[in-house]
């Protein structure tokens, strides 16, 4: 034979081994793809071992997120502790520092301020809590009156003694026994005696639907 027709034999030879080889590697894929397996994992000898590894939709969902976007810690709830402060008593939620110190309700607030500082005394908070909301509205029952005559939407007691807010009608002050003015004092002089000291301190103001609005200040008796 000539040297042409070895070539052409020898060239024909190489073509079908690479055409084998291709078909194989066609194969393999169509199989991977056919079970899942991901195109980089079938690279993956031909691969350099650093490449980056693929995360999966579900993988990256449940990763913990680090950097800025961090979800932050919860806060603890600053408003916990605070005195509940109900409508028509907002004077109570300004800051004491940045009134003036002549303002005549700059007390008011710096005692509820301070007040609102303390711990509860829990053997003692609750008793005293439910102890003047009881007393009041025995009182007004026994002058055969309606308990809701005198609202009482916020009863707080800490260590050091109590805050009252009550609302009550104005028609209502002077009588006695309905006055808040008189069935506080003697709720704390007598029943109560040996819990509180001295005369409950009572600041009256006036609410837009026309009740008289009653802050209050009663001090544990000091033992």
């Amino acid at each position: 034979m000539s040297k042409p027709i070895y070539w052409a034999i020898g060239a024909g030879v190489v073509l079908a081994i690479v055409w084998v080889i291709a078909r194989e590697d066609e194969a393999t894929r169509s199989t991977n793809a056919a079970v899942g397996v991901p195109a980089a994992k079938a690279e993956g000898d031909r691969a350099s071992a650093s490449a980056k590894p693929v995360i999966s939709a579900q993988q990256e969902a449940i990763a913990p997120v680090v950097g800025a976007g961090s979800p932050k810690p919860q806060s603890i709830d600053e408003d916990a502790h605070k005195i509940a402060v109900a409508q028509g008593f907002e004077l109570l939620s300004k800051d004491a520092n940045i009134m003036e110190d002549m303002d005549p309700l700059r007390p008011i607030v710096r005692r509820h301020e301070q007040l609102q500082d303390e711990p509860r005394d829990e053997n003692w908070s609750e008793r005293m809590e439910a102890a003047l909301r009881s007393g009041i509205q025995d009182s007004l029952t026994v002058k055969s009156l309606d308990t809701q005559r005198v609202e009482l939407p916020v009863v707080e007691c800490r260590t050091t003694g109590c805050e009252v807010q009550a609302l009550a009608y104005p028609e209502d002050n002077g009588k006695e026994g309905v006055d808040l003015q008189s069935i506080l004092p003697t709720l704390v002089s007598d029943p109560l005696k040996g819990e509180f000291e001295g005369f409950p301190n009572i600041l009256m103001g006036d609410r837009s639907d026309g009740r008289t609005t009653f802050i209050v200040y009663i001090a544990r008796k000091q033992k």
